[in-house]
């Protein structure tokens, strides 16, 4: 009966970090004896401080000058994960060339997507195609993986904004 449970120490316990977690460990027998092995998935600090710095870009995104206009900090993560290639593609082809038919099985096809806050859609020749940024969390992603997505957003940041992830990050932009 293999678990997967996410936990951090404190002294010398380790306790579980989510309800998700709580609910795994209560699958064991109570008393019972398990065997662990550790893995450090990724650093909290730099989890911590991409969020930071994509908040603080936020609140000085050049409007004027970018193709997005982010409605909050979650938004415009959501977008630049997409942006930056780290996301999942799903196209919709309409089968009725009547507009309203058509707006119907659209509305059907984003059905599938209830539950997800921010999603991006373009025209392609034939439909739509909509990307759905993938999650970054910790059981998502070791940090192998998130350096290279926070990597990619970084350069668009750079792109769009003329400061470097780096100054964002060390608090050098007022």
């Amino acid at each position: 009966m293999p678990l997967e449970v996410t936990v951090a120490r404190r002294g010398d316990a380790v306790f579980p970090r989510g309800k998700t977690d709580v609910a795994e460990l209560r699958r064991l027998p109570e008393g019972r004896m398990v065997k662990c092995r550790f893995d450090l998935p990724r650093s909290g600090k730099d989890h911590c401080t991409f969020f930071r710095v994509i908040d603080l870009v936020f609140h000085n995104w050049p409007a004027e000058k970018a193709e997005f206009d982010p409605r909050d900090s979650e938004h415009l993560r959501a977008w630049l994960l997409a942006k930056a290639g780290h996301y999942e593609a799903k196209d919709f082809e309409p089968h009725s060339e009547d507009p309203r038919e058509a707006a119907w099985e659209f509305a059907l096809f984003l059905g599938g997507f209830v539950g997800r806050r921010d999603f991006f859609v373009k025209g392609t020749a034939n439909g739509l195609r909509v990307f759905i940024p993938r999650s970054i969390a910790y059981g998502e992603l070791d940090q192998k993986d998130f350096a290279e997505v926070r990597t990619k957003v970084a350069e668009i940041i750079e792109a769009i904004t003329g400061v470097s992830y780096e100054k964002w990050k060390n608090g050098e932009v007022s």
